[in-house]
């Protein structure tokens, strides 16, 4: 075994994760390129949003504020498959959530 993999539930939907030196245990030569699941941060705080953002190994941009805001959008889209390191913009307004 190569090391522990992370099970990430989302939407019903369950995604394995290999630790990134799994990943990269590719044929000699092979680009491998690590990747992480879009979480689904909608309707959340922005400063939680942005947390979650980063645990997934990805690069939160907020376009609003981020004190008492929440998040009204995301691209990409929540679910979506992208390499790790990827720019996540969420989109807050002030107010109660919805």
């Amino acid at each position: 075994m190569l090391g522990a993999a992370a099970a990430i539930v989302m939407g019903g939907v369950v995604t394995l994760a290999a630790p990134v030196s799994a990943q990269a245990a590719g044929p000699a030569g092979a680009a491998v390129t690590a990747t992480t699941v879009v979480p689904y941060v909608l309707n959340d705080p922005a400063v939680l949003a942005a947390r979650e953002i980063r645990d997934a190994g990805l690069q939160p941009v907020v376009n609003g504020r981020t004190t008492g805001a929440y998040v009204i959008s995301q691209s990409p889209v929540p679910g979506r498959v992208v390499p790790v390191g990827t720019t996540v913009t969420i989109r807050t307004v002030v107010g109660p959530t919805p």
